[in-house]
């Protein structure tokens, strides 16, 4: 198991990464004042500490290489709730009780008389109260912005008074819906899936073509670092590498981009393309992390970069398949076009395609590329 040991290891950062997570508050604010634009009091910030005040680990084994490096682990640990233990407010030193952030009812100090509880077991059953909607709210949200590609609230992570949702009842719908379903993740993405909204066209007209936020259209965005990488892997049957990862990972599967197995492993091929589109670290909780801006050095990758060069020439993928096979060349555009942009090529397609292979003296590359040319398509690598 591989983890970064000195993150979220303090009451205070696992409280404000559960509060970013699971309520959109982002909580950092109240750690020495009263937050400034929005309701949260350092009361609220250390009641709301003290719940992660008991949680501790235990590290079994660490084999990292550099032991000056306290962030590098790579071994086994075992979390754990301690017997006692709690949290201070630094500006009255006195210990504090527990409160569930936006709930000033008794339930918390009633748990926090019980010596023997498992503090995070109330916590868990008050987010997942259906009477509790700010946690509905925020996965609702959540799955909304990576359906459609734009966010209700915006960041979706910080979600206050000062930053409005810009369809509130489209929020409140969602969110009822959501908890309708017993909180079924699969059912409110089918609802999504089926609304008009997402099936939008990225065509616009003179009412709509300034709209970035009102979901009147499908704004094109290109596809995320891992959507991407795990697209062209599948369209040519193939998959890049990640360090400390078995072949065959999918890019999704990673929690964040890493070296490997320590800090001077050198990064394979897969953890450099994810690192150049912007997937992160995860070494904070917060969404700005993640970057989806478009640069010239993506461009570069997808046109001559050494991954897709790599995946391009790969001995076992499909056009190495179809070069050691009776797959004619009509055969494999069909198979091609409809896995990579999901549909078939159209008759000047296919005749313009057919043509440059039969012209080429080595098929395997005239194959790569063609299969170059479609990945490169701003059909396959945008959402429209």
């Amino acid at each position: 198991m591989k983890r970064v040991a000195g993150s979220r290891r303090t009451p205070e950062e696992r409280a404000e990464s559960a509060a970013q997570v699971f309520l959109g508050i982002r909580l950092q604010c109240p750690t020495c004042h009263n937050h400034p634009f929005d309701r949260w009091t350092q009361d609220d910030y250390y009641g709301w500490t003290n719940f992660f005040a008991r949680v501790d680990y235990k590290i079994i084994e660490n084999k990292r290489r550099d032991e000056n490096v306290k962030h590098e682990f790579n071994g086994e640990q075992i979390f754990l709730q301690k017997d006692d233990g709690d949290v201070k407010n630094p500006t009255t030193g006195k210990i504090v009780g527990l409160r569930f952030l936006g709930d000033a009812s008794a339930k918390a100090t009633a748990t926090a008389a019980k010596k023997d509880i498992d503090r995070l077991q109330p916590l868990a059953l008050w987010l997942s109260d259906p009477a509790n909607e700010r946690f509905a709210a925020t996965q609702a949200k959540r799955v909304w912005f990576q359906l459609i590609g734009a966010g209700i609230v915006d960041p979706i992570d910080d979600f206050r008074f000062s930053n409005p949702p810009s369809n509130p009842e489209l929020l409140e719908a969602l969110t009822s819906e959501f908890v309708a379903s017993g909180y079924s993740v699969r059912k409110l993405m089918r609802l999504i899936l089926n609304s008009a909204t997402y099936q939008l066209s990225s065509t616009v007209n003179e009412t709509n073509r300034l709209d970035e936020s009102l979901f009147s259209h499908v704004v094109p965005r290109r596809l995320t670092a891992e959507q991407t990488l795990d697209c062209v892997g599948q369209v040519l049957q193939t998959s890049a590498k990640f360090g400390g990862h078995p072949d065959g990972t999918r890019a999704v599967q990673l929690s964040g981009v890493s070296n490997g197995g320590n800090r001077y492993s050198r990064p394979e091929n897969g953890d450099r393309f994810l690192t150049l589109f912007g997937k992160p670290s995860q070494l904070q909780t917060c969404e700005c992390e993640r970057t989806g801006e478009t640069t010239l050095a993506q461009t570069m990758e997808m046109v001559s970069g050494e991954l897709i060069s790599d995946l391009l020439r790969d001995g076992q993928n499909s056009v190495t398949q179809a070069v050691s096979s009776d797959l004619s060349t009509e055969e494999f555009l069909n198979q091609l076009y409809r896995a990579a942009l999901v549909r078939p090529p159209s008759a000047e397609e296919l005749a313009l395609m057919r043509g440059y292979v039969d012209a080429r003296p080595d098929r395997r590359i005239a194959l790569q590329d063609v299969a170059w040319a479609v990945l490169n398509s701003n059909e396959f690598l945008l959402r429209r």
